[in-house]
């Protein structure tokens, strides 16, 4: 597997861990008001949505999955704006928005009745 597969599957793990961070610790994120970094996620009419910077999403993601301090450093070769950074990893998102849907992800899954061994006998 090639850097730029391994990058590309790590997004949307890192996506996961982060909000699961962010979730476990949204309490301590209010408390301290990391998650007032306030930007735009679409054109000049779309809400203003709210996250933590850059700088804190990038240490909690190296902290959390530690393949990615060599593509962050790599990327910030490139490119020193921690936010493009974040827009990269397509962790430009309001996290609060995010495990909402995420919440309702899983209640609608868990409706979906999974086939029962039974099916196939009662044919």
């Amino acid at each position: 597997m090639g850097i730029v597969e391994e990058f590309e599957e790590l997004k949307p793990i890192i996506k996961d861990k982060w909000l699961d961070f962010y979730e476990n610790n949204l309490s301590f994120c209010k408390n301290i008001r990391i998650d007032n970094y306030q930007y735009k996620s679409g054109g000049q009419s779309a809400p203003d949505l709210y996250r933590p910077n850059g700088l804190i999403i990038l240490t909690t993601i190296i902290l959390l999955e530690p393949k990615m301090k060599d593509y962050i450093q790599l990327l910030s070769m490139a490119n020193s704006d921690t936010e493009k950074i974040v827009e990269l990893l397509r962790l430009n998102f309001d996290p609060k928005i995010e495990l909402e849907k995420r919440k309702e992800e899983k209640a609608k899954n868990q409706f979906i009745e999974p086939p029962s061994l039974l099916d196939d006998f009662r044919k």
